[in-house]
Protein backbone atom coordinates (compact mmCIF):
# COMPACT_ATOMS: atom_id res chain seq x y z
CA UNK A 1 0.00 0.00 0.00
CA UNK A 2 2.86 2.38 0.65
CA UNK A 3 4.58 1.98 -2.71
CA UNK A 4 3.08 3.61 -5.82
CA UNK A 5 2.50 1.07 -8.63
CA UNK A 6 5.31 2.51 -10.78
CA UNK A 7 7.85 1.91 -8.04
CA UNK A 8 6.51 -1.57 -7.44
CA UNK A 9 7.19 -2.30 -11.11
CA UNK A 10 10.76 -1.06 -10.60
CA UNK A 11 11.23 -3.52 -7.70
CA UNK A 12 11.38 -0.88 -4.98
CA UNK A 13 9.47 -3.35 -2.84
CA UNK A 14 12.60 -5.50 -2.70
CA UNK A 15 14.50 -2.75 -0.85
CA UNK A 16 14.51 -3.89 2.80
CA UNK A 17 13.58 -0.58 4.45
CA UNK A 18 10.74 0.03 1.98
CA UNK A 19 9.44 -3.51 2.50
CA UNK A 20 9.51 -2.82 6.23
CA UNK A 21 7.72 0.51 5.86
CA UNK A 22 5.16 -1.14 3.62
CA UNK A 23 4.33 -3.48 6.49
CA UNK A 24 4.10 -0.91 9.28
CA UNK A 25 2.45 2.01 7.46
CA UNK A 26 -1.04 0.49 7.13
CA UNK A 27 -3.25 -1.74 9.23
CA UNK A 28 -5.83 -3.95 7.51
CA UNK A 29 -9.19 -3.96 9.31
CA UNK A 30 -12.41 -5.73 8.47
CA UNK A 31 -13.99 -2.92 6.48
CA UNK A 32 -11.11 -0.55 5.71
CA UNK A 33 -7.38 0.06 5.63
CA UNK A 34 -6.09 2.27 8.43
CA UNK A 35 -2.98 4.36 7.72
CA UNK A 36 -0.39 4.35 10.51
CA UNK A 37 1.49 7.61 10.95
CA UNK A 38 4.18 8.81 10.71
CA UNK A 39 5.06 5.94 8.37
CA UNK A 40 2.11 6.38 6.01
CA UNK A 41 3.37 9.90 5.32
CA UNK A 42 6.30 8.42 3.39
CA UNK A 43 3.87 7.76 0.52
CA UNK A 44 4.03 11.43 -0.54
CA UNK A 45 7.84 11.28 -0.74
CA UNK A 46 7.69 8.13 -2.85
CA UNK A 47 5.21 9.78 -5.23
CA UNK A 48 7.90 12.33 -6.04
CA UNK A 49 10.38 9.51 -6.63
CA UNK A 50 7.90 8.09 -9.13
CA UNK A 51 8.15 11.34 -11.09
CA UNK A 52 11.96 11.22 -10.86
CA UNK A 53 11.99 7.72 -12.32
CA UNK A 54 9.59 8.74 -15.10
CA UNK A 55 11.73 11.73 -16.09
CA UNK A 56 14.83 9.52 -16.16
CA UNK A 57 13.08 6.99 -18.40
CA UNK A 58 12.09 9.70 -20.87
CA UNK A 59 15.61 11.14 -20.96
CA UNK A 60 17.17 7.74 -21.63
CA UNK A 61 14.69 7.24 -24.48
CA UNK A 62 15.77 10.37 -26.37
CA UNK A 63 17.37 9.75 -29.78
CA UNK A 64 21.13 10.04 -30.19
CA UNK A 65 23.61 11.18 -32.82
CA UNK A 66 22.22 12.22 -36.20
CA UNK A 67 18.76 11.09 -35.20
CA UNK A 68 18.62 14.19 -33.00
CA UNK A 69 16.78 17.23 -34.26
CA UNK A 70 15.37 20.54 -33.09
CA UNK A 71 12.16 18.73 -32.17
CA UNK A 72 14.10 17.04 -29.33
CA UNK A 73 15.23 20.28 -27.67
CA UNK A 74 12.03 20.92 -25.72
CA UNK A 75 11.68 17.34 -24.42
CA UNK A 76 15.35 17.38 -23.36
CA UNK A 77 14.91 20.64 -21.48
CA UNK A 78 11.54 19.72 -20.02
CA UNK A 79 12.47 16.28 -18.76
CA UNK A 80 15.91 17.23 -17.44
CA UNK A 81 14.38 20.14 -15.55
CA UNK A 82 11.57 17.87 -14.30
CA UNK A 83 14.17 15.37 -13.10
CA UNK A 84 15.88 18.08 -11.05
CA UNK A 85 12.71 19.68 -9.71
CA UNK A 86 11.11 16.42 -8.62
CA UNK A 87 14.38 15.19 -7.09
CA UNK A 88 14.57 18.38 -5.06
CA UNK A 89 10.91 18.02 -4.12
CA UNK A 90 11.51 14.46 -2.91
CA UNK A 91 14.38 15.58 -0.69
CA UNK A 92 12.53 18.66 0.56
CA UNK A 93 9.47 16.59 1.47
CA UNK A 94 11.66 14.07 3.24
CA UNK A 95 13.22 16.91 5.23
CA UNK A 96 9.74 18.14 6.17
CA UNK A 97 8.73 14.61 7.21
CA UNK A 98 11.84 14.17 9.36
CA UNK A 99 11.29 17.62 10.89
CA UNK A 100 7.84 16.51 12.01
CA UNK A 101 8.68 12.97 13.06
CA UNK A 102 11.57 14.05 15.28
CA UNK A 103 9.99 17.36 16.34
CA UNK A 104 12.97 19.46 15.25
CA UNK A 105 10.97 22.70 15.26
CA UNK A 106 12.34 24.13 12.01
CA UNK A 107 10.20 26.53 9.96
CA UNK A 108 9.97 27.63 6.33
CA UNK A 109 12.81 27.00 3.92
CA UNK A 110 15.12 26.08 6.78
CA UNK A 111 13.48 22.65 6.55
CA UNK A 112 15.83 21.47 3.80
CA UNK A 113 19.05 19.50 3.51
CA UNK A 114 20.94 22.21 1.59
CA UNK A 115 20.59 24.55 4.58
CA UNK A 116 22.77 24.19 7.68
CA UNK A 117 20.07 24.04 10.34
CA UNK A 118 18.64 20.55 9.95
CA UNK A 119 21.83 18.48 10.11
CA UNK A 120 22.90 19.25 13.71
CA UNK A 121 19.32 18.86 14.95
CA UNK A 122 19.02 15.45 13.31
CA UNK A 123 22.42 14.52 14.72
CA UNK A 124 21.08 15.10 18.23
CA UNK A 125 18.44 12.45 17.54
CA UNK A 126 20.65 9.94 15.76
CA UNK A 127 24.25 10.29 14.53
CA UNK A 128 23.58 8.22 11.43
CA UNK A 129 21.70 11.14 9.88
CA UNK A 130 24.66 13.51 10.05
CA UNK A 131 27.13 10.94 8.68
CA UNK A 132 24.84 10.26 5.74
CA UNK A 133 24.18 13.92 4.96
CA UNK A 134 27.92 14.60 5.07
CA UNK A 135 28.47 11.79 2.57
CA UNK A 136 25.94 13.28 0.14
CA UNK A 137 26.73 16.95 0.79
CA UNK A 138 28.26 17.59 -2.64
CA UNK A 139 25.27 16.06 -4.43
CA UNK A 140 22.76 17.93 -2.24
CA UNK A 141 24.37 21.28 -3.03
CA UNK A 142 24.80 20.53 -6.73
CA UNK A 143 21.17 19.47 -7.08
CA UNK A 144 20.05 22.71 -5.46
CA UNK A 145 22.35 24.68 -7.79
CA UNK A 146 20.68 23.10 -10.83
CA UNK A 147 17.26 23.73 -9.32
CA UNK A 148 17.94 27.41 -8.61
CA UNK A 149 19.55 28.09 -11.99
CA UNK A 150 17.00 26.25 -14.11
CA UNK A 151 14.00 27.54 -12.21
CA UNK A 152 14.77 31.13 -13.16
CA UNK A 153 16.20 30.84 -16.67
CA UNK A 154 14.56 29.82 -19.93
CA UNK A 155 17.96 28.47 -21.03
CA UNK A 156 17.89 25.93 -18.22
CA UNK A 157 17.90 22.20 -18.78
CA UNK A 158 19.71 19.92 -21.20
CA UNK A 159 20.54 21.11 -24.71
CA UNK A 160 21.87 19.74 -27.99
CA UNK A 161 25.60 20.26 -28.46
CA UNK A 162 27.90 19.54 -31.40
CA UNK A 163 31.71 19.56 -31.55
CA UNK A 164 31.52 21.25 -34.97
CA UNK A 165 28.92 22.45 -37.46
CA UNK A 166 26.07 19.91 -37.47
CA UNK A 167 26.21 19.95 -41.27
CA UNK A 168 29.66 18.34 -41.18
CA UNK A 169 29.37 14.57 -41.78
CA UNK A 170 31.69 13.70 -38.86
CA UNK A 171 30.09 16.08 -36.33
CA UNK A 172 29.36 14.54 -32.94
CA UNK A 173 25.86 15.63 -31.96
CA UNK A 174 24.55 14.88 -28.49
CA UNK A 175 22.28 16.04 -25.68
CA UNK A 176 24.31 17.19 -22.71
CA UNK A 177 24.16 19.23 -19.52
CA UNK A 178 26.83 21.67 -18.28
CA UNK A 179 28.52 20.26 -15.18
CA UNK A 180 28.34 23.79 -13.76
CA UNK A 181 24.72 24.94 -14.29
CA UNK A 182 25.72 28.62 -14.33
CA UNK A 183 27.85 28.32 -17.47
CA UNK A 184 25.04 29.02 -20.02
CA UNK A 185 24.14 32.24 -18.21
CA UNK A 186 27.64 33.61 -18.97
CA UNK A 187 27.49 33.16 -22.73
CA UNK A 188 27.01 36.93 -23.27
CA UNK A 189 30.30 37.55 -21.44
CA UNK A 190 32.88 35.57 -23.50
CA UNK A 191 35.82 35.99 -21.12
CA UNK A 192 33.88 34.87 -18.04
CA UNK A 193 32.24 32.12 -20.07
CA UNK A 194 35.57 30.68 -21.21
CA UNK A 195 37.16 31.09 -17.78
CA UNK A 196 34.31 29.20 -16.09
CA UNK A 197 34.50 26.40 -18.66
CA UNK A 198 38.26 26.08 -18.15
CA UNK A 199 37.80 25.98 -14.39
CA UNK A 200 35.30 23.14 -14.69
CA UNK A 201 37.50 21.30 -17.18
CA UNK A 202 40.44 21.48 -14.78
CA UNK A 203 38.39 19.67 -12.14
CA UNK A 204 36.78 17.12 -14.46
CA UNK A 205 39.53 15.65 -16.64
CA UNK A 206 38.97 18.18 -19.42
CA UNK A 207 35.19 17.81 -19.53
CA UNK A 208 32.65 20.57 -18.92
CA UNK A 209 29.56 18.80 -20.26
CA UNK A 210 27.81 15.67 -18.98
CA UNK A 211 25.98 13.38 -21.44
CA UNK A 212 22.27 13.28 -20.71
CA UNK A 213 22.25 9.58 -19.87
CA UNK A 214 25.00 10.10 -17.27
CA UNK A 215 23.18 13.13 -15.88
CA UNK A 216 19.91 11.19 -15.59
CA UNK A 217 21.63 8.31 -13.80
CA UNK A 218 23.52 10.71 -11.52
CA UNK A 219 20.46 12.68 -10.37
CA UNK A 220 18.06 9.73 -10.09
CA UNK A 221 20.62 7.39 -8.56
CA UNK A 222 21.76 9.74 -5.83
CA UNK A 223 18.23 10.91 -5.04
CA UNK A 224 16.97 7.34 -4.70
CA UNK A 225 19.94 6.25 -2.58
CA UNK A 226 19.73 9.24 -0.27
CA UNK A 227 15.97 8.88 0.27
CA UNK A 228 16.23 5.14 0.96
CA UNK A 229 19.18 5.49 3.30
CA UNK A 230 17.62 8.38 5.24
CA UNK A 231 14.43 6.38 5.66
CA UNK A 232 16.51 3.50 6.99
CA UNK A 233 18.15 5.80 9.54
CA UNK A 234 14.70 7.12 10.53
CA UNK A 235 13.44 3.61 11.24
CA UNK A 236 16.57 2.81 13.23
CA UNK A 237 16.30 6.06 15.21
CA UNK A 238 12.61 5.58 16.04
CA UNK A 239 13.21 2.00 17.19
CA UNK A 240 16.31 2.80 19.26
Amino acid sequence: MLLPPDLQALHYGEIPVLAKLNEISYLHKDDHIQPIYPWAGVRDILEYLTCVEYAKTRLLALPTGRALGSINVTPARHDSASLVFFSQAALDNLAVWLNGVFELGLKGNNVSFYKNQIKPLLNEKHQGFCLLLDEYEEFIQRLNSYRMEWLHRVAGGAQIYSDKSPSEPDANISIQVPIDPEIPSLVSEPKKYLKRIQKVQAKNSGQWLMPINEFAEYIQGNTKELVVRLLHEAVVAKNA
